[in-house]
């Protein structure tokens, strides 16, 4: 083994050694785990300097194919002095306008106290009256890639089912709380996860720090010279 080897070896299994292997593995893991949201604020950072040519590329897209979806869905925990409040995203990913978008809201055994739809003109969108159980949204147009947001004020923090459809995409898709449910609880980390985790991280710290130092006794008790 060669002296600059021999070198390197000794600097990695010393503590300022296991010390950079420790903030390298972890900034590592944080960018792997954190890659989406960097690649949505680059996105971001660049939709907002679109040029006059992107926009023209954006209309010629428009004769594309309309689509409409769920995006996020937002139930947070009821505070005691505030109303509640349930946040529905409905969106177009699709590269065409969504015609006349309806938007079905069974709150079930809640009421709506009042609501707001945040994205399209407030001259496109006409909703149903408050007090109700039930809120229809009727959107004019969802443009490509647009999102509608719907921020209803609630009696309690919870929703029996949204329906969504549109005059030219076909079938009307559902969410309903079980599904909402059931996808939270599989997204939710949990802390006997981030407990494996750390003991994952270690583990595998510990298990290069000692091959090191291994390979590094092995070659003094044994004289190699690779």
């Amino acid at each position: 083994m060669t002296p600059e080897i021999n070198e390197l070896i000794k600097k990695i299994t010393s503590a300022k050694g296991v010390t950079a292997l420790l903030v390298f593995f972890f900034l590592g893991v944080f960018i792997w785990k954190n890659l989406d949201f960097l690649t949505e604020v680059s996105f971001t950072f660049k939709r907002d300097n679109v040029s006059e040519e992107q926009v023209s590329s954006d209309k010629e897209e428009a004769s594309g194919v309309a689509q409409l979806d769920f995006g996020q869905t937002i139930v947070p925990p009821s505070p005691e002095k505030l109303p509640s409040i349930v946040v529905f995203e409905i969106q177009n990913p699709g590269s065409a306008l969504t015609e006349n978008v309806r938007v079905n809201i069974d709150l079930g055994v809640t009421k709506s106290i009042g609501h707001e739809v945040i994205g399209p003109k407030a001259s496109e969108v006409s909703a149903s009256e408050a007090g109700k159980p039930i809120l229809n949204v009727d959107i004019k147009q969802l443009r490509p890639r647009e999102s509608a947001y719907i921020y209803i004020h609630t009696t309690e923090p919870t929703f029996k089912r949204v329906a969504i459809s549109s005059s030219n995409t076909t079938g009307v898709k559902e969410l309903t709380l079980g599904e909402f449910m059931n996808v939270e609880s599989s997204s939710r980390p949990t802390f006997s996860g981030f407990l494996l985790f750390l003991a994952g991280g270690f583990l595998l710290v510990m298990s290069a720090f000692f091959t090191l130092a291994l390979i590094s006794k092995l070659n003094k008790w044994m004289k190699l010279d690779w």
